[in-house]
């Protein structure tokens, strides 16, 4: 007679086989999904590393670039005062002697051969009022800026001054430089160089074209001297928060403007009363939403 038991053992053995093979197929597959998880853990992590690591980059370039562009305006506006002033310092400049055709004749010369001052040149007297301007559609003769601040500011100064024209206006972007005309170290008069920087390639250089980016030339109360007309946002209470520093040093945040977050790299032009500013519409995605501009003092 045959033992039943001798007959179990291979289906015994196969059961067990089998649920040994099961055991070490739910263990591999734990093995593995761990080891996946870790790695996708690691991949997020290195992916939010890498992001991180990209937005300061790109943060950290706006700022540079921003500037190195007002360096290079300022460079470049700090040239023309010295043409003002050294045209202001040849002889034919003499408003004492009550003969204004040495100065005509000057003026209209300097015009004619140079491409500076886009928009004309002109004369005032020790009161401020225009004695001759070239083209004479420039500025009116016997127009007054007696009552202008620059004006009191190059009585009593030597230095040249960089003047935003009605930076409200939106037909044209236009700068005043005006260096005093000195004689005995006594004020005698001004010289006014007129300049459009909407048609000077000067300007042309700094704005660029570059995607995604603005570049604003603005007073430091936040008028818009360019582009000749002001972005939309011009007016919105974040941008004028930027405005109404008793000081200034580069800086780099982030603004609601019209309902978009945009990054915004500022700094001041130097030698100059003027802010270059450079919002950055096409960052939004991969800036993060925090406000770190620093407290104005």
């Amino acid at each position: 007679m045959k033992n039943p038991l001798i007959h179990a053992l291979p289906h015994l053995a196969g059961d067990s086989l089998s649920k040994a093979h099961a055991r070490f197929a739910r263990a591999a597959l734990a093995i593995y999904a761990a080891v996946a998880a870790v790695a996708v853990t690691m991949l997020l992590a290195s992916i939010s590393q890498d992001r991180i690591h990209e937005e300061q980059e790109i943060k950290a370039n706006l700022l540079l670039q921003t500037q190195a562009q007002a360096f290079y305006l300022g460079k470049q506006l700090e040239h023309l005062g010295g043409e003002v002033m050294r045209l202001g310092l040849r002889s034919e400049v003499d408003l004492l002697d009550q003969n204004l055709g040495p100065e005509q004749s000057l003026l209209s010369l300097t015009h004619a051969r140079s491409a500076f001052f886009n928009m004309g040149i002109a004369i005032l007297s020790v009161d401020g009022s225009v004695l001759w301007s070239e083209p004479q559609t420039f500025l009116s003769a016997g127009t007054s800026f007696a009552r202008q601040p620059w004006f009191d500011l190059m009585r009593s100064g030597t230095r040249v001054s960089i003047v935003p024209v009605d930076p409200d206006r939106a037909e044209e972007a236009s700068l005043y430089v005006v260096a005093p005309i000195l004689r005995g170290g006594r004020f005698t008069g001004a010289l006014v160089g007129g300049i459009d920087l909407a048609r000077t390639s000067d300007m042309s250089a700094v704005a660029g074209r570059k995607d995604g980016v603005l570049t604003i030339l603005a007073t430091r109360q936040g008028a818009v001297v360019y582009p000749p007309t002001p972005p939309p946002f011009a007016t919105d209470r974040a941008w004028l928060r930027i405005f109404g520093r008793t000081s200034w040093e580069p800086d780099l945040g982030e603004l609601e403007l019209q309902g978009a977050t945009r990054l915004v790299a500022a700094t001041e032009v130097p030698d100059t009363d003027l802010l270059l500013i450079a919002p950055a519409t096409a960052l939004d995605a991969v800036t993060r939403r925090t406000t770190f501009f620093r407290s104005t003092g």
